[in-house]
């Protein structure tokens, strides 16, 4: 128990060190690197192998995941199972994926981006920010869009009610599998299933429909489709990328990255329509490995203009998701250290752990299985011999 108080601890100096002014992350991520003998190595990459296989599904779908610290001169990629279980096509590293709400982190960070540009601020009220039929929605459906602010918006606490995890959503979508959802009919709902809106800034509510009216916010204020804008806001073109896009109607899949199938049970969800899941709360597709670059970024200081804007994502709210969520970003303990990231519905992760400069990221395939979170925790724990090292 102290050791993991006194590991908690040390989180905290390297949380610190996350949002300092003076020296940030890269001071953690510049510290010499301790590289492993290669005996060490090979039975690390050895035992995150076996990490793998045994959270495989037992109907073929695949997993994979990919670990990276530069400080102890360590990467990998693994992958087991099949990218389509009816093909029979082995999955590979390389796949790409829907990542779902992991969305949310690049939302966030493209509004916060925005704020910096002084397009609007953290407090100020979303009425005037988004469009006309949104606004018509929501007030339609008992919501006031000149109390709510965009911090509100970021933090989940606008007490909106959450369509997506509605069931009559998802009978919905079971029904219609390629119907297109539009933003304004998903905001919609919540007039149409008489969702109740909590108390404003009481309390904690998850709401993929409030990371909606985010995406919303970013398109008017940039005048551009909200894959674009994040993209062009998040400087993409600047980051070692290989299949990191918004999977909207000008979305193209890459012969070198093809797009993992996705399976909920018995169904394989690869055709269900992406607008499901789509303007703002979810969206992307990309590799293990573009989650990782990016979520390295982001903590290197290379995304945002000024240091307050990790500081403000990194807001962490107790007794809110997992170990505290804070805007676009949450924290969950890896044996007594922060893995700082965020998951998706379709049981995709990305972390980012200070202490060792680690970057953990992939996917479980079969959203029913494992949860992909208790994946990444198993393969830091075989990581984790790597630091014992003498």
């Amino acid at each position: 128990m102290l050791k993991k108080v006194a590991n908690w601890l040390k989180g905290r100096v390297i949380l610190a060190l996350c949002i300092s002014s003076l020296v940030g992350v890269q001071a953690v991520a510049g510290e010499p690197a301790n590289c492993p003998d290669p005996q060490l190595r090979q039975e690390v990459e050895s035992a995150i192998d076996r990490v793998v296989v045994a959270h495989g599904s037992s109907d073929g779908s695949g997993v994979l995941i990919d670990i990276d610290s530069p400080r102890y001169c360590y990467h990998s990629s693994h992958a087991v199972g099949y990218r389509s279980t009816n093909k029979k096509i082995p999955l590979a590293p390389t796949d790409s994926f829907r990542t779902a709400s992991i969305t949310k982190l690049f939302t966030a960070s493209t509004i916060l981006r925005l704020v910096e540009q002084g397009k609007f601020s953290l407090d100020s009220p979303v009425e005037g920010l988004l469009p006309g039929n949104v606004v018509e929605a929501l007030k339609k459906g008992g919501v006031d869009p000149q109390r709510i602010t965009v911090r509100h918006l970021l933090s989940h606490t606008a007490g909106l009610p959450d369509h997506a995890m509605d069931k009559r959503y998802f009978k919905a979508i079971l029904t219609q599998p390629s119907r297109r959802w539009t933003p304004v009919e998903q905001v919609a709902l919540i007039h149409e299933y008489q969702l109740k809106w909590l108390p404003l800034g009481k309390q904690f509510a998850y709401s993929d429909t409030g990371y909606i009216l985010l995406g919303q916010i970013i398109e008017k204020s940039t005048g551009l489709p909200l894959g674009e804008a994040i993209s062009h806001y998040l400087q993409f073109n600047k980051l070692p990328l290989q299949h990191l896009a918004m999977e909207d109607s000008s979305y193209q899949e890459s012969d070198r990255f093809p797009r993992a199938h996705q399976y909920l049970g018995a169904l394989d969800t690869y055709s269900w329509n992406p607008s499901i899941d789509l303007h703002g709360g979810g969206g992307l597709v990309a590799t293990a490995q573009d989650l990782a670059t990016f979520i390295r970024a982001l903590f290197a200081q290379e995304i945002f203009a000024t240091p307050d804007s990790l500081e403000h994502m990194l807001s962490f709210q107790e007794n809110s998701y997992e170990d505290g969520y804070g805007m676009g970003i949450f924290r969950v303990d890896f044996d007594g250290y922060w893995a700082l990231g965020h998951t998706g519905f379709w049981n995709t992760f990305v972390f980012y752990l200070p202490e060792y400069d680690l970057t953990i990221a992939g996917s479980v395939m079969q959203t029913e299985g494992v949860k992909g979170t208790d994946l990444a925790k198993a393969a830091f724990s075989s990581f984790e011999v790597l630091s014992q090292q003498k």
